[in-house]
């Protein structure tokens, strides 16, 4: 780290930016951490205490059809969650300012304790898992399910010659879905279709169930058009 970066980066119109927010950042993570960290514990185990109570939960019913009120049990995981983003999120920030200020040099009595070694280990790790991460739909076409997993992970909406429409309950978003069941020693039901339209796959649940197109070729006669009146 030593001459990383040979100048103040947050030097602006003659405003030390960064001596001001490395100042601001050194007094939260190397005077007053303990301090902080143990008035953030005093009020876990505060709502921690009122959680396990009676009344540890308040709501009260609106018309547009949600619940509001309180309940302590949010309360916790949120302060939880405050306190990682204090202890983490923070902290990298904190670092990226000492450096581009070119403070670096008085971070290094603050690595010697292992909170900061850790730290830079989960820094290190998250990076690697964002480089790497990937994202894919859990259900494709041609995925065969078993009867189990299909009354398992599915609602069976409809059924008809072989052809089963259903609904996930796995998914946020809901998920329908075009089953065929195969001619197996197990019953078995392949996916041909799926969609987030309830009404395209009962179209298409239709238009196969029917094994035909008839639905779709059938001709609509010619509206005759009215006689029109002496007043147009």
């Amino acid at each position: 780290m030593p001459g990383l970066i040979q100048k103040n980066l947050l030097l602006w119109n003659g405003i030390n930016f960064g001596k001001a927010f490395y100042n601001i950042g050194r007094d939260f993570y190397f005077r007053y951490i303990g301090y902080e960290l143990a008035i953030c514990i005093l009020i876990l185990l505060i709502l921690i205490t009122i959680y396990y109570r009676k009344h540890n939960r308040r709501l009260h019913n609106y018309p547009d059809g949600f619940k509001r009120g309180h309940s302590a049990f949010v309360a916790i995981i949120r302060l939880l969650r405050l306190i990682w983003y204090f202890l983490h999120a923070g902290w990298t920030i904190f670092l990226l300012i000492a450096i581009f200020s070119g403070y670096e040099n008085t971070l290094y009595p603050f690595f010697n304790n292992l909170y900061n070694p850790l730290n830079i280990a989960y820094l290190i790790f998250v990076i690697i898992k964002v480089l790497s991460f990937t994202k894919e739909k859990m259900i494709h076409y041609g995925d065969i399910f078993s009867q189990k997993e299909l009354i398992t992970n599915f609602y069976i909406i409809d059924e008809k010659s072989d052809y089963i429409l259903v609904k996930n309950t796995f998914l946020e978003k809901p998920m329908f879905c075009l089953m065929l069941r195969l001619e197996t020693e197990t019953i078995q039901y392949e996916l041909l279709d799926y969609s987030e339209s309830f009404s395209e796959m009962v179209v298409e649940f239709d238009r196969r169930a029917n094994a035909s197109n008839k639905c779709f070729d059938v001709e609509i006669p010619e509206r005759e058009r009215p006689v029109k009146s002496i007043h147009e």
